[in-house]
C-alpha cells in the first residue's frame, strides 16, 4: 500500500519481553513484524517492555529515537545493513533501569556438564547438569551484577537489552 518501502521499520513497543533462544520458536508479533521487514531487506527494530504494572514505554521509544537518529543518514541513503534489533526494556518494581547492554540471546535452559553416575565413560550412566534462566522473571533493578553474558541475564538484572537477530532466527 506504500508507494515506496520504508527506510526502517519500528515494531512495538508491546507489553511482554521477548528474550532468549525461545523467541526462535515462539515469535511474538512484535519480533515477527521486525523479522519480516528484515527478510524484505528493510532494517527493523522490535521494541518490547517487561511485564509489570508500570511499563517504561517512553524509555523504549527513546532507545528507538536515539538509534534511528544515529543511523538516520544510512537509513535514508540505503547503506544501512538490513538488520533486526530486538530491544527489551525491563519494568522495574524497585530501583530503576541500570543501563543498556548489547548482548547475544540467552538460553532458558542448557546442559553445561555431565557427571558419571555409574559405570565407566563409554559404558555408564551420565547425569546432565542443566543451567536455567527464566525469560519471564521479574527483573531485579537493584542488582549489582555488572557483566551479564546474555539478554536474559541482563534483563533479569535490570538492564535494557539490545540483540541483533538473524532474519531466519537460527543464529
Amino acid at each position: 500500500a506504500m508507494p515506496e518501502p520504508p527506510h526502517v521499520v519500528v515494531s512495538g513497543s508491546n507489553l511482554g519481553q521477548n528474550l532468549g533462544i525461545p523467541i526462535a520458536s515462539e515469535v511474538s508479533g512484535t519480533v515477527g513484524d521486525a523479522v519480516t521487514a528484515n527478510r524484505l531487506g528493510i532494517p527493523a527494530i522490535a521494541l518490547s517492555n517487561g511485564l509489570g504494572s508500570n511499563p517504561q514505554y517512553g524509555t523504549a521509544a527513546n532507545v528507538a529515537v536515539v538509534w534511528i537518529t544515529f543511523f538516520r543518514d544510512s537509513y535514508i541513503d540505503g547503506t544501512a545493513a538490513a538488520t533486526t534489533l530486538n530491544v527489551n526494556i525491563p519494568t522495574c518494581p524497585t530501583g530503576r533501569l541500570r543501563g543498556v547492554k548489547f548482548l547475544p540471546l540467552g538460553y532458558a535452559s542448557r546442559v553445561t556438564a555431565y557427571t558419571l553416575n555409574s559405570g565407566t565413560i563409554g559404558n555408564g550412566t551420565l547425569q546432565p547438569t542443566v543451567a536455567t534462566q527464566n525469560p519471564v522473571a521479574t527483573p531485579n533493578c537493584t542488582s549489582t551484577l555488572a557483566n551479564p553474558t546474555n539478554d536474559i541475564e541482563a534483563f533479569n538484572n535490570g538492564f535494557a537489552t539490545v540483540t541483533g537477530l538473524d532474519p531466519d532466527l537460527n543464529s
